[in-house]
């Protein structure tokens, strides 16, 4: 497989910290990003040939240079954690799939509709 995976492990960010995710290829075909922030969510198309998705381009930056199409995230928030897919020849081919944890304070703001249930009991 020409898609080469440089980490098996899961990758670690800090809340307000940078983070770049590594996507190397051989092949000289574009490279599309996608991001899944839960096994129940559909994922998001984030970038492909050095274009980003509007909702992420203040924060994320695409690696464009002949083989490196890495993906930096800046200013990591506790949503960004989930599992981040980069796949050759626009989509279509080889895949390799980075889990991102992030660690540090979190805010109410970052919360997302089905991140949490809250319950009231009575005593």
């Amino acid at each position: 497989m020409p898609l080469e995976c440089v980490y098996t492990d899961p990758m670690k960010a800090v809340v307000g910290g940078t983070v770049t995710l590594p996507c190397f290829t051989t092949l000289v075909t574009p490279v599309d990003w996608y991001y899944q922030h839960s096994v129940n969510d559909r994922g998001s198309f984030l970038c492909s040939a050095g274009y980003i998705a509007t909702d992420y381009s203040r924060r994320f930056a695409l690696s464009v240079r002949t083989g490196d199409y890495s993906l930096t995230i800046r200013n990591v928030t506790h949503p960004d954690a989930g599992v981040y897919t980069c796949r050759e020849d626009a989509g279509l081919g080889n895949e390799h799939r980075i889990l991102l944890i992030v660690h540090g304070k979190i805010s109410i703001s970052e919360f997302r509709v089905g991140d949490v249930e809250l319950s009231s009991k009575k005593t």
